[in-house]
């Protein structure tokens, strides 16, 4: 984004300086920058913010400032919506001030963010036990709501979930108050991504965001805010979006951002490719006479004394693995059984690929190893009757921890392989 922002009166290095940010400690998983943002934006279609003042729980229905018993409840309530995300959300204040005891009023958002219908609305309670007889599906209808004309920021600092959440989500919390209107700004439970700390989203739009900093955080608000163009620095998607459209959208603004062009959100629409022979031909391909006679032959190789002998021979080696009794020989042995399955497995997958694609078999494994098996193909429309087709594929990660406390496992991470123009009617 090249776009220009409205600075506060006070210079943000002023602000900045009153402002500690914790050095977090080397063994942090969102120390680990392997793998993209984008593609890991949590899939809903519209959030709901209660305020509640105080500490929340690991699980913020179990223990913290509410009781478990009515905070069960109002994620009942909040469930009927239909896919609506539930949020606990407090002002960003020093830890301990009065500020952050239990509170009379409630303040509640209830927000759309899906295309085309986002909204934010924002009403009061008295009571958090009165917001179960209020008709959230129809949040216009509740007595004393108001649309809200500001974009929010709702930014992770669930300390007890994740300790990168806090320690680095409160600093750019506390940063954005002193420079965004008030009521604006807020603290908030879980939302997904702890190796993506700092994490948070922009409503209504539902643009969520990573590995933040106080200048990304204040350009995605005020991009959205005042030009309707997500900022593209540490986004991970639209939440309104399927993760391989987010994907998709990130991968066609970036290209069209070569050109210097910025389409605002309401201008593309995204859709999948689908497969190059239709699921009616398919179905009648699965029913000829060289499929059934592919199923057949691996039907008896399955059968087959051989095959059930050495299945039952890896079943004793695994099992004995178990107990930690096999020996060296016994584990190659294993190893070599394992082997001769998948090469078997992997044959009969070639051969179905080529008979229902019309004998286009490559005749590499690679077609079907794990680094090809999420390839995908998205359609993104503007409205000028541009499109493109982006094709993206899901791979693995170096072994990296998903939470702090967790052990290292490798994570799903998506890879844009080609953006291509299509057409211009």
């Amino acid at each position: 984004m090249t776009t220009a922002l409205s600075l506060p009166p006070c210079s943000h290095e002023e602000i900045l300086s009153t402002i500690r940010f914790p050095v977090l400690p080397p063994e942090s998983c969102s120390q680990n920058v392997e793998g993209e943002t984008y593609g890991t934006a949590t899939r809903t279609r519209g959030w709901v913010g209660v305020e509640v003042p105080g500490q929340w729980g690991r699980d913020i229905l179990k223990g913290g400032s509410v009781h478990s018993a009515l905070a069960r409840r109002i994620a009942r309530k909040v469930k009927k919506l239909r896919g609506y995300k539930l949020l606990f959300i407090r002002e960003p204040v020093s830890r301990g001030s009065q500020s952050q005891q239990k509170r009379q009023i409630h303040r509640i958002f209830i927000v759309n963010s899906a295309q085309g219908k986002q909204r934010t609305y924002r009403f009061e309670v008295p009571h958090l036990e009165k917001m179960l007889s209020l008709p959230l599906h129809s949040p216009q209808k509740i007595k004393g709501v108001e649309k809200v004309p500001h974009s929010l920021i709702f930014l992770c600092t669930h300390g007890k979930r994740d300790r990168c959440c806090a320690l680095a989500g409160r600093p750019i919390a506390q940063y954005l108050k002193q420079v965004r209107p008030p009521e604006t700004v807020w603290e908030c439970s879980h939302i997904g991504g702890h190796r993506l700390a700092p994490t948070g989203v922009v409503l209504p739009a539902g643009y969520m965001y990573g590995r933040l900093t106080p200048a990304t955080a204040l350009m995605a608000v005020v991009s959205l805010e005042e030009y309707q163009v997500p900022s593209l620095a540490g986004i991970r998607g639209c939440s309104s979006l399927a993760a391989v459209h987010q994907v998709a959208e990130v991968a066609v603004r970036e290209y069209l951002a070569q050109g210097g062009e910025e389409p605002t959100i309401s201008q593309l629409s995204f859709s999948s490719v689908k497969s190059e022979k239709s699921s009616k031909k398919k179905k009648s391909l699965k029913k000829s006479r060289e499929y059934r006679q592919l199923k057949k032959k691996y039907a008896r190789l399955r059968k087959s004394r051989l095959w059930r002998e050495q299945k039952a021979r890896a079943k004793v080696l695994r099992k004995k693995l178990s107990y930690g009794q096999a020996c060296v020989e016994e584990l190659v042995e294993l190893n070599e059984l394992n082997r001769r399955y998948r090469e078997v497995k992997e044959q009969y997958r070639r051969e179905k690929y080529a008979l229902l694609h019309g004998g286009q078999d490559t005749g590499s494994s690679q077609v079907f190893s794990s680094a090809h098996k999420g390839v995908q193909r998205s359609i993104v429309r503007h409205e000028d009757g541009r499109s493109w087709v982006v094709v993206t594929a899901k791979t693995k990660t170096a072994p990296a921890r998903e939470s702090c406390g967790k052990g290292e496992k490798p994570l799903s991470t998506f890879k844009v392989l080609s953006v291509e123009k299509v057409s211009h009617r």
